[in-house]
């Protein structure tokens, strides 16, 4: 019988047989099978190499921003855009709109 995994592993097993923490004995050979270790392909993707950002050189020469929320609304306001300068590890929290434009946002970031 090929292992189609631990759940149909289980189902076509417990159609003959049955012991209890059969289903915790079925997960546990599947993910310790040598023959499926070796032959099925991994369903994440392996990690990239990390690579540090290049660091600033001076104020506002590199900024990164975020939007965070939705939070109750006040005064039309539901989000907060986060605007932070890594240089100086400054950090703008400005209140928006959920339906702000990316030109409104570009102007609020040339402000």
């Amino acid at each position: 019988m090929a292992h189609m995994g631990a759940y149909k592993c289980f189902k076509y097993g417990s159609q003959h047989f049955y012991w209890m923490s059969m289903r915790s004995h079925s997960k546990d050979y599947i993910r310790r099978c040598h023959l499926c270790r070796m032959n099925k392909q991994p369903t994440t993707l392996s990690d990239g190499v990390v690579t540090p950002l290049p660091v600033p050189r001076e104020r506002f020469s590199s900024i990164a921003i975020d939007f965070t929320g939705p939070f109750p609304s006040a005064n039309n306001t539901e989000l907060i855009l986060v605007v932070l300068d890594p240089f100086t590890g400054f950090t703008y929290l400005i209140p928006v709109s959920q339906n702000i434009t990316s030109v409104a946002t570009a102007n609020l970031l040339i402000e």
